[in-house]
């Protein structure tokens, strides 16, 4: 990626990592797809989908049989679709000559609700909100 065909020298961009967390994978509308393997397994999974009827109906499969739909969105799911970790993505913007800041709204909102939550409820209610809420600011380097 070159930094110059995206933005000028200073200029920050903010990019919105969600689908991941999404109990629905955000390309294919399959539930739970995109937190399987990439395997045999996620093919009988993305079947089973397509098979109740749970698919994204793209025009160029209106007429392919239920196995090959299953094939081109398997397919599809195992090569276009990444859901990478912070590590990774700063690591791919950092070689792109960015610098990364990871930040997570609401963060102050939380630490005052700790003190009156019991444990549990809060492990797992901050799980939630951070994972939904999660967004990420890429700088150029000076």
């Amino acid at each position: 990626m070159k930094k110059s065909r995206v933005s000028c020298e200073s200029s920050k961009h903010l990019h919105i990592f969600l689908a991941k967390w999404h109990l629905t994978e955000q390309h294919l509308f399959m539930p739970m797809i995109h937190w399987l393997p990439k395997n045999v397994f996620r093919f009988i999974v993305i079947y089973f989908w397509v098979a109740i009827g749970k698919e994204p109906y793209w025009d160029s499969l209106k007429v392919e049989r239920l196995r090959e739909r299953s094939k081109v969105y398997y397919s599809y799911s195992i090569s276009q679709t990444f859901y990478r970790s912070e590590r990774q993505l700063s690591r791919a913007y950092k070689d792109a000559g960015f610098v990364t800041d990871f930040q997570y709204k609401y963060r102050k909102r939380w630490r005052q609700l700790f003190r009156l939550l019991p444990h549990t409820i809060i492990v797992h209610a901050s799980r939630w909100f951070v994972i939904t809420n999660h967004f990420s600011v890429f700088d150029f380097e000076k």
